[in-house]
């Protein structure tokens, strides 16, 4: 008698497995290109600024050590951008299920393989069963003749 206590562990089964890497690819893929659009729209708000400065901007590059700091400023936005793409994927999980997704692949492999070679002994079994019982046969013809 099972108390209240026990509790079913769920049976994993590839489908199972593979219906979850797909609901996880989803709300990766949903969060990834969330984050992807805050960042194009960031660059896309820099380069606007930028434009919109273009005239104040040719003024004030006349002025010594301007270029440099610019490119430093612009350097560091695009930085600052490539953070946010990695902090994204770290927090969707993208590398881990790109791992998953490699070892499952990986495990269909290997399972293949292990698969083809069953075949193999199989059918050897089968051919060696099929020579036992020709051999047996020879051998019982003989003793009934001889």
């Amino acid at each position: 008698m099972a108390s209240d206590n026990d509790a079913e562990v769920p049976v994993v089964t590839p489908n199972r497995a593979a219906t979850h890497l797909a609901r996880v690819a989803e709300v990766r893929d949903s969060a990834l290109a969330i984050g992807q659009r805050a960042v194009n729209e960031s660059r896309a708000l820099l380069v606007q600024a930028s434009g919109g400065l273009a005239k104040i901007k040719n003024k004030v590059l006349e002025k010594p050590g301007i270029r440099e700091t610019e490119e430093r400023v612009v350097s560091a936005v695009n930085k600052l951008a490539d953070a946010v793409e990695n902090v994204l994927d770290n927090a969707t999980g993208k590398a881990m299920l790109d791992e998953i997704r490699a070892l499952v692949e990986h495990q269909g492999l290997y399972n293949d393989v292990l698969a083809t070679k069953l075949a193999e002994a199989l059918d050897r079994l089968e051919h060696i069963e099929s020579r036992a019982a020709s051999l047996e046969a020879r051998l019982l013809k003989l003793e009934q003749h001889g």
